[in-house]
């Protein structure tokens, strides 16, 4: 069996790394759309999920620092959420806005489908109280995602997101 610490140190890592995807993800999205208001909810979000990365990082040095306190820790649902590294060159390639937006809002809601699983497991208050901010943000972002697509095509505005600039 698999040391404790070990275990949650690869939970954590998974968690740092979907937050650094998605920064990548929302930054290539901002660089390459023409779109100003488009861009500045990109920009908006990549930056959010660079804080959240740090949130994340700040969570496991404490928590895994914390060796007076014993955690046990269940098994994450993980086959319930997606792994898969997106192609970001591909997406700008490939896609339109809409298609950018529908990827965007998967990417948020595979986020906070892992911080939910997270708050079934056995961690201290201030893991479960921060876990619970990020998903209140991820929340958050997946609402500016939704009505983003709403006005979209709502207005019948249909934005090319293969129009990069360069």
């Amino acid at each position: 069996m698999e040391d404790k610490s070990n275990i949650i140190g690869i939970i954590f890592d998974f968690a740092i790394h979907l937050e650094e995807e998605n920064h990548f993800f929302y930054n290539e999205c901002a660089l390459k759309v023409r779109d100003k208001e488009a861009k500045d909810m990109f920009n908006f979000l990549a930056n959010e999920e660079s804080k959240h990365r740090d949130i994340v990082i700040n969570l496991k040095n404490k928590y895994l620092m914390d060796s007076d306190e014993e955690y046990q820790i269940g098994e994450i649902e993980s086959g319930n959420i997606s792994t898969e590294v997106i192609d970001k060159d591909e997406i700008v390639e490939k896609y339109d806005l809409l298609d950018v937006l529908n990827r965007a809002i998967y990417v948020e809601k595979q986020s906070i489908k892992l911080y939910k699983n997270l708050l079934n497991e056995e961690f201290p208050g201030y893991v479960k109280d921060a876990l619970r901010r990020i998903i209140e943000e991820e929340e958050r972002h997946l609402s500016i995602l939704e009505n983003e697509m709403k006005s979209v095509t709502d207005v019948g505005a249909f934005v090319d997101f293969r129009e990069v600039t360069y």
